[in-house]
């Protein structure tokens, strides 16, 4: 099992089928990303998680969740740097084809638009969460 980088969170509520919900308190880390104030993790100030199967637990515990790093890297390539490397191709590609900037923004952005939909389709729209209660 490779590295994880772990995080300590408090429950702050289960339902009715056993879904916890824990609260992690933003780090420095969060303070110094460029990407806070559009982070879809966070609902405020802390980010929150749900997990599935946590009837065990119960509301006011402190756990600690875990992501493996192999997972977030991964992640993080796929949301941010393939991205990016396909908007910069397109755009020079478009751009030496047709010399015109409109259509060169538009070819970039439905291409990124498409690829975000490709994203949503290879996940069959679940919610595939690599976050685990590990303590």
């Amino acid at each position: 099992m490779s590295e994880m980088l772990r995080h300590k969170a408090v429950v702050i509520g289960i339902d009715e089928k056993g879904t916890a919900t824990v609260e992690v308190a933003r780090s420095s880390a969060c303070s110094a990303c460029g990407e806070k104030a559009s982070c879809n993790l966070t609902d405020g100030t802390d980010i929150r998680l749900k997990f599935k199967n946590s009837a065990h637990l119960k509301t006011g515990n402190i756990v600690e969740i875990g992501i493996e790093k192999n997972s977030f890297y991964k992640s993080l390539t796929a949301v941010y740097i393939i991205p990016l490397i396909l908007m910069l191709l397109v755009a020079v590609i478009t751009d030496s084809l047709t010399e015109n900037q409109l259509i060169t923004a538009g070819v970039t952005l439905c291409t990124l638009a498409a690829y975000f939909v490709y994203l949503k389709i290879r996940h069959n729209g679940q919610d595939k969460q690599s976050y685990k209660i590990v303590g």
